[in-house]
């Protein structure tokens, strides 16, 4: 009796803890769902001779993610490539050198944890870690598989020399601002153009988009560095009670990848014809949301969370009923 006794009042301690609601018929994440940035193990890369970990194999076909460690006075080699991308600094510091045709054009971006990058497509880029004990890591979002996809085969993304001067004079001109369109609330009055660094996500000022809900839109519509394909926004918004009904699952058809920058929260996720699960993630946490999953975010009641999220959805842009794509992302 004293046993049964026991288990029943450690059941109703897990179901009643402040900040987890327990929704009915509703499986836990996998190991799979949540990547901790900071200490996921990587492995050599013989070809760009630091190492690295590529993310989501077989859940992402649109972007492809890719978490690399520069040792302390490393560097990687130059390149370029046909392929959009965003580069999310995880830890350490570092600069990069960008530059078009000879390096009489080059630019130089001092960057820390936390801040963005976004070389414009097809510029020479090269990364440093002149600390002499402590590594950089960051995360490299691109879009590559969607060139691959049109153009099959590797070496066709860095075999162009074409400039694409609109984009690389917009990304060594354009600093971080707020764009004038604005209204009353919603995405418009976050949209902010960028040039090729962000620095400073977890703790950049935000603006109010509505209430309990800060953040940045940068739209595919060259809103960053000249981009038309990845779509970036920093969502952040406070926790509220709700129950199973008022879940707002949603889906559309581009892959977006989230990194949680402050405070804690939770995903409902669900895949077709599959049950209803729940990831919990945290500050430093990677999680995916693949094609048409529905999913719901949430931070966990009285709290607060930040998180950015990376999606290829300029590619659907223009191609007909693909889910009423707007520039309301979530």
């Amino acid at each position: 009796m004293k046993f049964s006794r026991r288990i029943a009042i450690v059941l109703a301690v897990i179901l009643f803890l402040p900040g987890l609601p327990v929704l009915h018929g509703q499986e836990m994440s996998s190991p799979d769902d949540i990547i901790r940035l900071a200490d996921y193990p990587l492995i050599l890369d013989d070809e760009l001779g630091v190492r690295t970990a590529r993310i989501g194999v077989g859940r992402l076909h649109q972007v492809d993610a890719t978490l690399i460690e520069i040792p302390p006075g490393g560097r990687l080699p130059a390149h370029r490539h046909l392929a959009e991308e965003i580069i999310y600094v995880v830890s350490g510091s570092g600069y990069t050198n960008m530059w078009v045709q000879t390096e009489d054009s080059l630019h130089r971006y001092d960057w820390d944890a936390g801040d963005l990058l976004s070389p414009s497509l097809n510029t020479w880029h090269q990364h440093f870690n002149p600390s002499a004990d402590v590594a950089a890591r960051y995360l490299s979002i691109t879009t590559a598989p969607i060139t691959q996809n049109i153009f099959p085969g590797h070496e066709f993304l860095s075999s162009s020399d074409f400039v694409f001067s609109e984009r690389w004079e917009q990304g060594i001109s354009q600093q971080p601002e707020y764009t004038p369109e604005g209204g009353f609330e919603g995405s418009l009055v976050v949209r902010m153009r960028v040039g090729h660094l962000l620095p400073d996500l977890p703790d950049r000022k935000l603006r109010q988009r509505r209430q309990g809900a800060w953040g940045i839109t940068i739209a595919p519509e060259g809103d960053l560095a000249g981009n038309h394909v990845l779509e970036m926004e920093v969502r952040e918004k406070d926790g509220e009670e709700f129950t199973d009904e008022q879940a707002h699952l949603h889906h559309h058809p581009w892959e977006v990848i989230y990194v949680v920058l402050d405070g804690k929260g939770y995903s409902n996720m669900r895949r077709e014809g599959e049950p209803l699960r729940r990831v919990n993630w945290q500050k430093g946490d990677l999680f995916i949301v693949e094609a048409n999953e529905y999913h719901d975010n949430r931070a966990r009641p009285n709290e607060r969370t930040r998180y950015l999220q990376v999606k290829g959805a300029g590619y659907f842009h223009g191609v007909g009923n693909v889910g009423g794509i707007v520039l309301e992302g979530e």
